[in-house]
């Protein structure tokens, strides 16, 4: 056994991963859903930090999708956030992980951190092999199959935050049935009358849960272009705002693709916000 003191010692930390996790269905599932679970493993607090607890940590679809971005040639290659999204869904349901939202970001614990992350827990028999590692297997995280995931949900399905159930047939097909929250947020916080949010949250939801990611971001960015013309017309601004429809009415009849008559102030404030973005593109 090597001598301590001779071991150069490397600072940033570690985490631990079970090796039995390689027998586990976690390891013949898609790339990024191994990839985010050794993400939020590395991520997660080490120890008790401000407001959150060993095992948690504060992040988004975005930020972890950005996280495990690579490069072919010179392009930057992503997850998409419905990527990231199912990953976060089987982790939930598997019970390596709980979360909640709080605005546009998702508080996210490990279950069982403080056992799988001291190393005390892997020791049982330490005989060596020679290579530096115990012959025993250590003790690791034990996963649910699938198979026993959809059996578990089947006959009690529970919400997924998104306003749904989920159903044996979402878990077996991995669908990701709902609008991300960041992306709800963004709408919420653009559309000037905050009234009946819930109603306004299941509307969103149906319009975006059936669309690729792609399709996704390009209709939340006509949508949000939308509000900013809207909000500037004579109507919405009429005896301070009272014509404004509500968020749910408004989505319901795809209000986004209403042609707005702008006056000549409108269209020249139009036109400065274009000079400003796509300042310094040229």
């Amino acid at each position: 056994m090597p001598n301590p003191q001779s071991v150069k010692m490397f600072t940033g930390g570690y985490y631990l991963k079970a090796r039995r996790i390689f027998q586990s269905e976690v390891e013949h599932k898609p790339p990024h859903f191994r990839e985010t679970w050794d993400w939020l493993l590395m991520s997660a607090n080490f120890q008790d930090r401000e407001n959150l607890k060993r095992g948690q940590l504060v992040t988004s679809y975005v930020d972890i999708a950005e996280s495990l971005h690579w490069k072919v040639g010179g392009r930057k290659m992503r997850y998409s956030k419905c990527q990231v999204e199912k990953a976060l869904r089987y982790f939930r349901l598997a019970g390596m992980i709980t979360s909640h939202t709080t605005g546009r970001r998702v508080i996210i614990t490990i279950t069982n951190y403080n056992k799988y992350q001291n190393p005390a827990t892997y020791i049982e028999n330490p005989e060596s092999d020679g290579c530096g590692d115990s012959k025993t297997t250590p003790k690791a995280i034990h996963l649910p199959t699938e198979k026993q995931s959809r059996k578990r949900f089947k006959n009690n399905p529970e919400s997924d935050g998104c306003g749904d159930s989920i159903t044996e047939e979402r878990i077996k097909n991995n669908i990701c049935t709902c609008a991300n929250d960041e992306s709800f947020t963004r709408f919420w916080d653009a559309y000037p009358k905050k009234v009946n949010k819930v109603g306004a949250r299941k509307k969103f939801d149906a319009i975006f849960k059936k669309l690729t990611p792609e399709k996704s971001d390009q209709l939340l960015t006509t949508i949000l272009n939308a509000l900013v013309n809207q909000k500037r017309s004579e109507q919405w601004q009429k005896d301070y705002g009272q014509y404004i429809p509500h968020p749910t009415t408004w989505l319901n009849n795809q209000r986004w693709n209403d042609e707005i008559k702008l006056t000549e102030s409108d269209r020249k404030a139009q036109e400065n916000d274009e000079i400003l973005k796509n300042w310094g593109k040229q």
